[in-house]
């Protein structure tokens, strides 16, 4: 099945100019954008919603020294954050779906994280809790000289970049298989009734800096 999957964006951006002096200009800026939405992840009960925040902001100096010779000195702040949270399930986990293998890892405040492959069947998966950000500071600056037909810029800069994410629980998105072969029915439904998953994969949990 596929889900209608309405996305909503709030967006706020503003600027503001001021002249310091004749010789000295100040420049602010200020872009917020939120992007998130339903995500078609899984069966109905089991799904997630995603959501995406951006802060973006500068603070730019002019200064005219005289009328061929500038400076321009800029500071930048960019952080982008991703937050993947479940939503409440009911059925609340794949046990009480008829998987007898299926045991709960997860607490009760957090939706269940299982993958599901069923040969001739269907192949889900219900994401865990996630959440990242990357960061970066940016400090950069112009010397600007004119000189005739000629013009000389020098300049340079310093960024700070981050990233960081992790993902829940420690034991993270167990995947089950299911086939046919272990009941011999061929049928990979049979084998999930049963409780006799052909293959079980666990990750470990998701950090990344």
């Amino acid at each position: 099945y596929n889900l209608s999957i309405p996305y909503t964006d709030d967006q706020f951006t503003g600027r503001l100019d001021h002249n310091l002096s004749d010789r000295s200009h100040l420049m602010l800026r200020y872009l917020y954008d939120d992007n998130r939405y339903q995500n078609n992840d899984a069966l109905l009960n089991f799904n997630s919603v995603y959501d995406w925040a951006t802060h973006n902001a500068a603070i730019s100096h002019q200064f005219a020294f005289n009328a061929t010779t500038n400076n321009i000195a800029t500071v930048t702040f960019n952080r982008n954050t991703f937050i993947r949270s479940p939503l409440p399930t009911n059925p609340v986990s794949w046990a009480a779906m008829g998987c007898v293998s299926c045991v709960v890892l997860h607490p009760a405040s957090v939706a269940t994280d299982w993958n599901l492959s069923v040969t001739g069947g269907v192949g889900i998966r219900s994401s865990t809790a996630f959440l990242s950000y990357t960061q970066n500071e940016q400090f950069i600056d112009s010397f600007n000289k004119s000189v005739g037909n000629h013009l000389l810029s020098m300049g340079g800069s310093i960024l700070k970049a981050r990233r960081h994410g992790e993902e829940f629980p420690s034991g993270a998105s167990p995947s089950f298989s299911f086939d046919g072969s272990r009941s011999g029915s061929g049928s990979g439904y049979a084998d999930y009734f049963l409780g006799l998953p052909i293959s079980i994969a666990q990750a470990t949990e998701l950090i990344s800096w």
